[in-house]
């Protein structure tokens, strides 16, 4: 019997979304991070690379400086990570418009539309293309950046072809959207609260503070699917092996904890927030092959 349509789509959008290291347990989400990892340590972040992010976002804002004015979001927190991402990964400049724009459609998967298999599987089966040359070129040319380590993990039999293309999508997309939201989010969380603005002026050493703050405040990523690995009990009710659970950083459901919005050093006393730990919340995974659901006792009480 032929394979429906659908089913194809549904089979190529799982290929190549379930190969992302974030949807994968030990030891295979192991494996898969230790190839990359070395370009995201802080030492290499800081020695290498902190200056092309500074010489990107110089560029941005000296394209709309005549202007007088500035659409946050369009100007400036939508090119910049594709920017970065692109030149981290080492693709060509010219292409950074089309990397956007299919990025988005790929995202398409979390959309309610009736035609989102359709168009996801579409815009992956353009990124398999388009990424695959590349590789092939890598791997006969290695060179300093992201895809060639990528690459090199495919060399060396640490990574088959189909998890190097769908790890370098997930870093496209996972840097993309997350930080659109998080410039966006700070951007109107600091309008709407003047005082912390300039306070932030005042003291440019609050920024590592401020950048928590924002995370906690309106993070980035709102939720997270996750699948049951075996029976847990949270608040007088059962988890069962094999559900479907979503994590959802309820930032009211917290305001006993935390104050009020504020970029002040002490709040980081408080409890930790979910705005980076939102999955360990509660320990579960992506994977369908199963994984461990438990409470993180670092939580606090459920």
């Amino acid at each position: 019997m032929k394979m429906s349509i659908e089913k194809r789509r549904c089979r190529v959008n799982k290929t190549y979304l379930n190969h992302w290291l974030v949807r994968r347990d030990p030891p295979n989400h192991t494996r898969m991070r230790k190839v990359p990892h070395l370009q995201f340590s802080p030492k290499h972040i800081e020695q290498r690379f902190r200056s092309t992010v500074q010489d990107i976002i110089k560029y941005l804002i000296q394209q709309v400086e005549d202007k007088g004015r500035m659409d946050v979001v369009n100007d400036f927190a939508a090119p910049l990570p594709i920017l970065v991402i692109a030149e981290w990964l080492g693709f060509p400049k010219n292409d950074r418009e089309f990397l956007r724009r299919t990025s988005r459609s790929v995202l398409a998967i979390e959309e309610a539309a009736a035609d989102r298999n359709e168009k996801t599987t579409k815009a992956l089966l353009i990124f398999k293309e388009y990424i695959n040359q590349f590789v092939e070129e890598r791997l006969a040319h290695p060179g300093e950046d992201l895809l060639s380590l990528m690459a090199e993990g495919e060399k060396q039999g640490v990574l088959s072809r189909d998890e190097v293309v769908g790890n370098t999508l997930f870093l496209l997309i996972a840097g993309h959207q997350t930080t659109i939201n998080l410039i966006a989010n700070g951007t109107l969380a600091l309008t709407r609260h003047p005082e912390q603005w300039e306070l932030l002026k005042s003291n440019p050493s609050l920024i590592v503070t401020a950048t928590e703050e924002l995370l906690r405040y309106d993070s980035p990523v709102k939720r997270a699917p996750r699948i049951m690995a075996e029976d847990i009990e949270m608040r007088r009710k059962t988890l069962r092996k094999s559900e479907r659970v979503l994590i959802i950083q309820a930032i009211k459901a917290i305001t006993q904890t935390f104050p009020p919005f504020s970029l002040e050093a002490e709040k980081l006393e408080y409890e930790p927030h979910l705005g980076l730990r939102i999955l360990k919340a509660l320990r579960v995974s992506w994977n369908y092959e199963g994984v461990h659901g438990e409470r993180d006792p670092g939580m606090g009480r459920p």
